[in-house]
């Protein structure tokens, strides 16, 4: 319920504010979802499932999603990002998560709020993003380096 509800949110926020390109983006191993289909039917939302997602992340000014760790990993690309939460239904799994509360948007409200202020601020705000998904670019490096100092140190 809580999947279709977020769903909802984005189906009414392009319609109230039909000039916001909004791009729906699925895993490439989605088959398809006839509720969601009937939810964005007359929307304005494109819709994607094939492809790589990074493309689409550098491009974006927010991207919000509904329990995906992609949403660290746009982070990590110092993106203006969400975790869509209605009515706080995905509490067990963040639960044991340490991140900001800023990151989470439970209401409609704070959803339409929040898109709206990052889409028209021009700077994300500063944060430690590298605690939350190191960027991709260099993250073999890092990750070989910090193996290398540790096996030194055995």
């Amino acid at each position: 319920e809580g999947y279709y509800n977020y769903l909802n949110w984005i189906k009414d926020f392009s319609e109230e504010k039909p000039d916001i390109k909004i791009l729906y983006k699925h895993h490439a191993s989605f088959v398809g979802d006839i509720k969601e289909k009937e939810i964005f039917n007359s929307s304005k939302v494109k819709i994607l499932s094939k492809g790589n997602t990074y493309p689409y992340f550098k491009k974006s000014k927010v991207i919000v999603s509904f329990g995906s760790t992609m949403i660290l990993e746009a982070l990590s690309l110092k993106k203006k990002c969400f975790f869509a939460d209605p009515d706080n239904c995905l509490s067990t799994y963040y639960s044991y998560h340490d991140y900001d509360k800023d990151f989470f948007l439970s209401s409609y409200k704070d959803f339409s709020k929040n898109i709206l202020l990052s889409i028209n601020s021009p700077e994300i705000e500063k944060g430690n993003f590298d605690r939350m998904c190191l960027e991709s670019d260099d993250v073999s490096n890092k990750i070989y380096n910090n193996l290398i100092k540790f096996m030194n140190k055995n």
